[in-house]
């Protein structure tokens, strides 16, 4: 069979989850299934260097103006002219008129918990887009042959939400790169805390202005922490406007805390083995999770995870994270302070995160993507003309 996989942003420069996800799944397929011919569709982008990870698998860049124009018009036709006999879509949204079957990997149905046109505070292009992955994603799972979902809780929200897909909705776990389980070297420990500006010693938070992220309660719950200890740790929240952090310390009058709060902005996937290197605890207080790939990376590189006990945190972390008993600032400053002082109980933790994140691995997930594959070979034709003229780029080997 040939199997095309649509991976529109994988060539962007600030990857995040999906991509990250995408980016697995592409690299361990082909090694694994090497009978299927593999075809990956994307869009031009910053990262071509990215396509060097790949090998026995052909890579089409297709030109397009919007998202939406690439997905609806440009990636049916290629479909097309590629002979594909399979479409993977990675990212919760998929062409709505395509000439073959089709499975698609749902991330998370948040969208649907929001309103349609996305929170105030946003730019015109950026309500527009959640409206249109939203009302998309609708139509796309309810024509997709197979839904694949990252966790058994969200395939709970999925089939709660939409139950008439009961029947076609599988759950494939996420992976964690086996360069986490790496003790990265000092050397490059040091340039990445030279390039972006970091303490030696820090808590990590990977935050944003997404609601979900709970970040502003770790801001207000490092205020408690470094109010009860005289040996401030400081606090390193990633992918925050400095000025957010700002305006939080003025509303719980802790401007003079300012220096200790690190914002580095983005930062590079390639550099998150030293940025956890350096890291005395990652918090993750988040509301609402899917997933949770931080979880298993921190767990990876030897980081105690602080994490709230809900959604699909409990299922991937297993027993292997520092849970707090409640969402109260108390809860997780006492957290960080038995991290900084209790070093049994964080070995006994280390351990423990270490074994669990190697339950999770990215060739188990694309195994059961390619059994996935295979439950479609009696609806192939036997003799299919694979010839094409479209024009491919090779993936660099």
């Amino acid at each position: 069979m040939r199997i095309g996989i649509e991976a529109q942003r994988i060539l962007r420069r600030n990857k995040h989850g999906i991509d990250i996800v995408a980016l697995n799944i592409l690299r361990n397929l082909p090694l694994l299934d090497t009978a299927n011919e593999y075809v990956l569709f994307t869009r031009n982008g910053e990262d071509a260097s990215c396509l060097s990870m790949l090998s026995n698998i052909r890579t089409v860049i297709l030109p397009a103006l919007t998202y939406a124009d690439w997905e609806q018009i440009r990636l049916p036709l290629a479909v097309r002219k590629e002979k594909i006999d399979i479409l993977l879509c990675t990212s919760s949204t998929a062409p709505l008129f395509v000439s073959v079957p089709t499975i698609l990997t749902v991330h998370d149905v948040i969208s649907f918990e929001r309103p349609l046109f996305g929170k105030q505070g946003q730019s015109v292009y950026q309500r527009l887009g959640n409206a249109y992955r939203t009302v998309v994603s609708r139509r796309a799972m309810a024509n997709a042959d197979k839904i694949v979902t990252v966790s058994n809780f969200e395939k709970e929200q999925i089939v709660t939400r939409f139950p008439q897909l009961q029947n076609r909705v599988s759950v494939i776990h996420n992976g964690v790169d086996a360069q986490f389980f790496s003790t990265a070297g000092e050397k490059d420990v040091r340039a990445v805390q030279q390039q972006y500006a970091l303490p030696r010693s820090y808590f990590l938070h990977f935050g944003n202005s997404d609601p979900k992220k709970n970040t502003a309660f770790v801001i207000r719950s490092f205020v408690t922490y470094a109010m009860k200890t005289n040996n401030i740790v400081p606090l390193v929240v990633t992918d925050l406007p400095r000025s957010t952090v700002d305006a939080l310390l003025k509303k719980y009058s802790a401007d003079h805390l300012s220096e200790h709060i690190h914002t580095p902005g983005y930062i590079a996937h390639d550099h998150l083995p030293e940025m956890y290197a350096s890291a005395l605890a990652l918090l993750f207080p988040s509301k609402r999770e899917s997933f949770g790939l931080p979880i298993l990376e921190a767990m990876a590189a030897g980081v105690p995870v602080i994490a709230l006990k809900n959604s699909a945190v409990a299922e991937v972390a297993g027993d292997a994270a520092l849970f707090l008993r409640s969402e109260h600032t108390h809860e997780l400053a006492s957290a960080m302070n038995v991290v900084q002082t209790d070093s049994q109980k964080v070995i006994a933790q280390v351990q423990r995160g270490i074994d669990r994140a190697a339950q999770f691995g990215w060739k188990r997930a694309a195994e059961l993507y390619a059994l996935q594959f295979s439950s479609f070979r009696h609806m192939i034709p036997v003799s299919v003309d694979h010839s094409s003229s479209y024009t491919v780029q090779p993936s660099f080997q």
